[in-house]
């Protein structure tokens, strides 16, 4: 990696923008004060393609300039013959940017290659062959450890070494290879458990063992199968036997209702035609006596409508009488209210006389005690009306006629009003009272209206017939129950009808079931006698095959006539059981064939198992022994000096102009 240009602001004692062009470079110092900034700018280059320095690790905050928010660094440099831009900027608060870009030599344009941090840092460790670590520990050697390697004591130099070349790897190795060897010696060791326990029986013994017993239970399994065999077609003959004396027993009943049914069609046929002719007398009853109803439909209908028109014309005439009654009472009260009112006004008259009167005096005895008069209102600290002076004092005095002819004023006054009061109160009566008359006057002549009205229709509607209500009621409920009567009788002659149309129907059809009931009794007859046979034949075969087999509860049943299907069930499902047990072991000991057979198999494989993990350990226990000589690590570090010397005195020599290099102790 060649560094081309770096930019750097906001990074400690660079916070204005600085600039340095490695361009025209090969080898360079710098130089400058304490606290100028030199390690800074080292500090830079780490920070534009890593993201860190080893002075403050990831965080990059600190080395934030005093007063600034954010540091910025962009570091141009060319590695691997491509040359690539790396921007890299971290504030005191959000998350840090960078942006890697690469240069198009063909248009001279750069190119984006990642914006995110892991996405960059990638990029920066595929170009460079090397990680942080590395970086720093080959390239980058922090400051102060450059001094403590060529001027230290050995062991110092040797420390510095080590952490260079990060010789504790060799023992990390020996510590993996330990690790390695113990678990390859753990996984050898809980094979051979395995082996010993799980797979114990897994032997060729116990697999021709198992062999011969299979073939044992085959040998029963197809002996029990074929007893089933037997035993199931014994026990479906017995089923049938017993459908056989199922259906015979069905043949018989059916043969005895068929014969009861062919006498009831046989007694069907010799008295029906007398009961229709009962059906017909019946009937014609019932269409005299119906013809001797008075129900009229049409009378009922005009009476019920009547009882309608006489009951509202009887309420109208009952609110009539109401109506003449009120309409009297309220002229009567009228004729009083005009009375009484012609008497209120002579009595308001009479107390405008009296209040006249009562101002006449009321202003002779203030004529003849002016003085009192004056005084009467007024109050000390008021002008005095005659000389206009304030009054102090005012003397006591008595004014009792003044005083007499002003109440006697005012009792006539509101003797005035209370008369005026009811002058009023009596002519509002009267007004109400007209107004109410009026309208009452009006409701009579409406209902004489409608009861004329009502009775006209009445009249027309019954033409000559009485008209009052009870007498109309008794007409409706006459032709109701006419009418109901009617109603039942005709109902009773649907039904006889129906019934009798029903007899003739089952009185045709007898004819016809005698004739079918006849072949019915021909046809079960043959099914009884065949299902006889059918039982005799079956219980003939089903005593051969008890015999045979010595199935002795069987024979008995057949020879007391009990069903034998629950004995050979019984036995069938003995055998079932049986079969399936011996199913049962087949199965299992083929699982356990093929489990010997995967055993074996198994245990062959982790012996082989063993062996490798044997010798895995084994390999892991020789490097780890050969990592433990310190041999080893002596010559990587002597062949380090030895290397560090000779390009270092390379170096030196070129600036040095020939006269130093270095040496290895």
């Amino acid at each position: 990696m060649r560094p081309i240009r770096l930019e750097v602001q906001g990074l400690t004692s660079f916070r204005e923008k600085a600039e340095i062009d490695f361009s025209d470079l090969d080898l360079c110092g710098i130089t400058g004060p304490t606290g100028s900034g030199k390690s800074s700018l080292v500090d830079a280059v780490s920070y534009a393609l890593f993201g860190e320095v080893p002075r403050v690790g990831d965080n990059i905050k600190q080395l934030i300039s005093q007063g600034e928010d954010r540091v910025r660094v962009n570091l141009e440099f060319s590695a691997d013959g491509g040359r690539y831009r790396v921007h890299r900027s971290t504030g005191r608060r959000g998350v840090p940017a960078v942006q890697m870009e690469h240069l198009d030599p063909s248009t001279g344009e750069w190119l984006p290659d990642a914006d995110r941090v892991r996405d960059v840092n990638e990029h920066i460790c595929s170009i460079l062959g090397m990680d942080y670590d590395g970086f720093v520990r080959s390239i980058l050697l922090p400051q102060g450890q450059f001094q403590q390697f060529l001027a230290g004591r050995p062991e110092e130099r040797r420390k510095v070494l080590d952490g260079l070349l990060r010789l504790d790897v060799y023992q990390q190795m020996q510590q993996r290879a330990n690790q390695i060897a113990d678990a390859h010696a753990n996984h050898a060791a809980m094979l051979q458990q395995q082996l010993e326990t799980q797979y114990a029986g897994a032997t060729p013994d116990a697999l021709k063992t198992s062999k011969a017993r299979l073939a044992d239970l085959r040998s029963q399994a197809k002996m029990l199968a074929g007893l089933r065999g037997v035993l199931a077609d014994a026990y479906h003959k017995a089923e049938a036997m017993e459908g056989a004396l199922r259906r015979r027993q069905a043949a018989e009943g059916a043969l005895a209702k068929a014969t009861t049914a062919l006498k009831d069609e046989q007694t069907l046929l010799d008295s029906g035609q007398k009961l229709l002719d009962d059906f017909d007398s019946r009937i014609a009853a019932a269409e005299a006596e119906i013809k001797e109803n008075v129900y009229d439909v049409d009378l009922l209908m005009q009476l019920k409508q009547a009882l309608d028109i006489a009951q509202r014309l009887e309420r109208a005439e009952e609110r009539l009488e109401q109506l003449h009654v009120q309409r009297q009472s309220s002229g009567t009260r009228l004729a009083k209210l005009r009375e009484e009112a012609a008497g209120s006004k002579d009595s308001l008259t009479a107390a405008g006389d009296a209040v006249q009167q009562a101002e006449r005096a009321l202003q002779d005895a203030r004529r003849n005690n002016l003085g009192a008069a004056l005084r009467k209102d007024l109050k000390p600290g008021d002008a005095c009306p005659v000389c206009g002076q304030e009054v102090s004092a005012l003397p006591e005095a008595k004014h009792i006629a003044l005083d007499g002819a002003e109440d006697a004023l005012n009792a006539a006054r509101a003797a005035e009003g209370a008369a005026q009061k009811h002058f009023q109160d009596n002519r509002t009566a009267i007004v109400v009272t007209e107004r109410d008359l009026d309208a009452l006057e009006r409701q009579v002549n409406d209902l004489n209206s409608d009861c004329k009205s009502e009775r006209q229709s009445l009249e027309e509607l019954l033409t000559g017939q009485k008209g009052m209500p009870a007498e109309i009621v008794v007409q409706v409920r006459v032709q109701t129950s006419a009418r109901q009567e009617h109603e039942r009788i005709t109902r009773e002659i649907g039904v006889l009808r129906q019934q009798r149309a029903e007899q003739s129907k089952a009185i045709a059809g007898a004819s016809h079931n005698v004739a079918r009931l006849e072949t019915e009794i021909r046809a079960r007859g043959r099914e009884t006698n065949n299902a006889a046979d059918e039982v005799s034949a079956t219980q003939v075969v089903l005593k051969q095959v008890a015999t045979d087999n010595d199935w002795r509860e069987v024979t008995a049943d057949l020879e007391s006539g009990r069903d034998p299907a629950p004995a050979l069930r019984l036995k069938l499902e003995g055998v079932d059981s049986q079969l399936a047990t011996a199913n049962r072991d087949m199965g299992a000991c083929e699982n356990e064939i093929e489990r010997i057979s995967e055993g074996i198999k198994r245990a062959k494989d982790l012996r082989r198992e063993i062996e490798g993990a044997t010798r895995e350990s084994r390999l892991g226990r020789d490097l780890a022994h050969l990592l433990r000589v310190t041999a080893f690590p002596n010559y990587i570090r002597g062949r380090a000096l030895r290397l560090l010397a000779q390009e270092g005195s390379r170096q030196l020599m070129d600036i040095s102009s020939q006269r130093y290099e270095f040496a290895v102790e």
